[in-house]
């Protein structure tokens, strides 16, 4: 879910979230989709994903903070 609140939808989606980091998926396009390298992948973009989706949760946290109400 972290991705989908991050890129959208249709961006959450594996092949999408593996470009946007720049990691090869070369082997994932040649070889097919297989639940095996789609963890190995996965566990590769995991901590990206995760130090981002922190990042954007400090910065939200923090603008809301920072609203005042008259």
């Amino acid at each position: 879910r972290w991705s989908e609140a991050m890129f959208g939808h249709d961006g959450a989606k594996l092949d999408a979230v593996l470009d946007h980091y720049g990691i090869d998926r070369s082997e994932r396009d040649e070889q097919g989709h297989s639940s095996t390298l789609d963890a190995r992948m996965l566990a590769e973009v995991y901590p990206l994903l995760r130090k981002d989706y922190t990042h954007m949760l400090t910065a939200h946290t923090r603008a809301r903070r920072t609203v005042t109400t008259p």
